[in-house]
């Protein structure tokens, strides 16, 4: 995930009328108001799998996960959403903040180029659906729900990733066992599914994410996979060893399809929080001075 810079000079100012705002709030109250606003930019957000419109995603009604970075105290931490079309996943965005920006991160899942649409903002506007790729060496699918979920959480254990900054450094990334988003398909192509989150070693802020899918194919059911980045750092994955994804930034191929999606804005004003009302205090005086 994206450590954001401040944008403008102004966010200086703004950031200073954000600390009045919570001043008299503890954490738990600017977490709850900071994760209302993410749920309100989140609905802002119409997104369809045509360009006429008619085939509507689906927003899930909560986040599918939340998160915060390690290394940034709690100044910094966001939410994970979800839009799906027949029960699978076609998009995937996390809003988060800093102490001063507000970020939109987000990147299309579906196999056609999807069609976003937020009044105002800056044009999100992919030009491809993300490719499938089969898993190599991967038995067919079960046919029990409860057994692909088992298949689910064993295969994506078998990918590994890591990220590389400009100066070099590497940091190792790890795939959470549970799926951030279990698919519930209607499409008849494909059977089953999940959204997992590839996370850093010491925190939970997801770096990248990885579709894992039950397809099916001329030879029948077979697993399938693919990979949204979500990060300012190139990236790479391996499955048991060999190489199968990389997104670097600035090369050739960097979002080429226009799938991933980032803004970055000064943080809106949170609502000014109620002060807690100051309890009164017993006026002892009468009593002293009758003498009770």
């Amino acid at each position: 995930m994206m450590i954001a810079r401040p944008l403008i000079c102004g966010a200086l100012l703004l950031a200073a009328e954000l600390s009045s705002n919570v001043a008299n709030a503890d954490e738990g109250d600017v977490r709850a108001a900071s994760n209302a606003l993410f749920d309100r930019t989140a609905a802002s957000y119409e997104i369809y799998r045509d360009q006429e419109r008619t085939q509507s995603l689906l927003l899930c009604p909560e986040p599918v996960y939340k998160w915060k970075a390690a290394s940034a105290g709690n100044k910094v931490f966001g939410s994970v959403y979800v839009w799906t079309y027949r029960g699978c996943a076609e998009a995937v965005a996390c809003i988060w903040r800093s102490s001063f920006d507000m970020a939109h991160e987000a990147h299309g899942l579906s196999t056609a180029a999807l069609n976003p649409v937020r009044a105002g903002h800056s044009p999100w506007r992919p030009t491809a659906g993300l490719v499938r790729h089969p898993l190599p060496g991967a038995s067919p699918p079960a046919e029990k729900s409860t057994l692909r979920l088992a298949e689910m959480r064993r295969l994506s254990g078998g990918f590994t990733a890591h990220t590389e900054a400009e100066n070099g450094e590497r940091r190792e990334r790890r795939v959470l066992s549970a799926p951030v988003y279990r698919y519930e398909s209607s499409d008849p192509q494909v059977i089953d599914g999940g959204v997992f989150a590839l996370v850093c070693t010491v925190g939970t802020d997801p770096e990248a994410f990885l579709v894992l899918e039950a397809r099916q194919a001329d030879a029948g059911p077979r697993w399938h996979y693919a990979f949204a980045r979500f990060s300012h750092l190139n990236l790479f994955a391996s499955y048991e060893g060999e190489r199968v994804w990389e997104s670097v930034r600035g090369g050739i191929r960097d979002n080429a399809d226009r799938n991933y999606y980032l803004v970055i804005s000064p943080l809106p004003a949170l609502p000014v929080l109620p002060e807690k009302p100051e309890v009164p205090q017993k006026d002892d005086s009468s009593a002293a001075t009758r003498g009770d």
